[in-house]
């Protein structure tokens, strides 16, 4: 662990002017990977309110290759790694791209404003309990990625082939920032970064604002736009049914005294149809086939797996997605028992379903040094 103390004073303008002082408290190296972790304290001021701390953190982590149509054994071998000791972190390991990572970066401060299950970002979670949560906007963007990647460039990690992901404590549907935050890294980081991801559960949006899928569509279609920096959408579904919705706010489910099923059908107006989630797919990849973009960078629908997990591909083509439109992204739920994840047999029949539909599968366990778990 090293000391920073590193202070950055922002003055923003919006409907009050806010003076934000942000603090690089400290950094961690971590040797599985060679991830890094940057700890973030914020005190905003706006006069005639109470000051507000806020705390989050980013990371650099190294890339992934060749997790993408693998064949059974080798995709079981990635996906099931962390519950098969040393041997498993081998395999891990050769998957492991340090000439290309990924800077981590929030869209809120302290916590995400849903509860999915055995996320540690989640708003019910206990450890978020005293947690406020903040937009993070453009400007404090701008700082967190100058910063990160001059610490990240002090420990030596390569970064002229930067992605941005913004990820843990975010969810891309309330954070109304979204364009300005892209257009900024466009400007400001073009020789730099390289491809920008924003992350969602595709929560239905409130106030009039578009989704993330809209708004990444609006970005593609946009004049001034070029391709670069490469832009694209990760939606978690978790479950093709209403296990969805059980998903997404269980903590929130499991803290109610009501019927489960109840609950959730009533939270489920909370999240977007996937009908309509696979509609926004399909324009983003219109968009990018109107203005001549190759390749086409097709939206990923995640599931994070665990032993309950339910996906019926004939609903996912139903719903509207295809292997035109959508990447399937799969990923183990993160817990020490490994009773808790999805069993080789349940796998591999998935797996093979997937494939015979068409999709491209990509694999995408938790990093050997489990950063992304602390990016929030």
């Amino acid at each position: 662990m090293n000391e920073q103390n590193k202070f950055i004073e922002l003055k923003i303008k919006e409907r009050e002017e806010r003076s934000i002082i942000m603090n690089l408290s400290e950094t961690e190296s971590l040797p599985k990977d060679g991830s890094l972790l940057m700890k973030w304290h914020q005190k905003d001021t706006v006069a005639g309110k109470k000051d507000k701390e806020l705390n989050y953190a980013t990371a650099m982590m190294p890339g992934y290759e060749n997790v993408r149509n693998l064949s059974l054994e080798e995709a079981w071998g990635v996906f099931n790694y962390k519950n098969d000791g040393e041997s498993g972190e081998q395999v891990m390991a050769n998957h492991i791209d340090k000439s290309s990572p990924t800077l981590l970066l929030p869209l809120q401060a302290g916590r995400c404003p849903f509860d999915c299950l055995g996320c540690t970002f989640a708003a019910s979670f206990p450890a978020n309990k005293d947690k406020k949560i903040q937009q993070i906007g453009m400007e404090e963007t701008r700082v967190l990625i100058k910063e990160s990647l001059d610490e990240a460039q002090k420990k030596g990690i390569i970064t002229s082939d930067i992605g941005i992901s913004f990820v843990g404590s975010g969810d891309a549907t309330p954070n109304p920032f979204l364009e300005e935050i892209f257009k900024m890294i466009m400007k400001e980081f073009p020789n730099v970064v390289r491809r920008v991801r924003f992350s969602t559960v595709a929560g239905s949006p409130k106030g009039g604002y578009s989704t993330p899928m809209q708004v990444v569509e609006k970005i593609i279609n946009n004049p001034e736009y070029t391709g670069q920096p490469q832009i694209s959408m990760q939606v978690s579904a978790h479950h093709t049914n209403i296990k969805r919705v059980q998903h997404v706010f269980s903590q929130r489910i499991e803290k109610s005294a009501s019927d489960p099923i109840a609950v959730a059908e009533k939270l489920q107006k909370l999240l977007l149809p996937l009908p309509e989630v696979a509609q926004q797919f399909q324009q983003i990849v219109d968009a990018q086939k109107e203005r001549g973009f190759e390749p086409i960078r097709k939206p990923t629908l995640t599931f994070v797996c665990t032993k309950d997990t339910e996906i019926d591909v004939e609903a996912l083509a139903n719903y509207g997605f295809n292997k035109e439109n959508t990447v399937i992204q799969l990923r183990p739920i993160l817990s020490e028992d490994p009773k808790d994840c999805m069993s080789e047999e349940v796998f591999s029949s998935l797996y093979n379903k997937l494939g015979f539909a068409g999709y491209d599968v990509v694999l995408m366990p938790v990093s050997p040094s489990g950063v992304e778990l602390e990016t929030g």
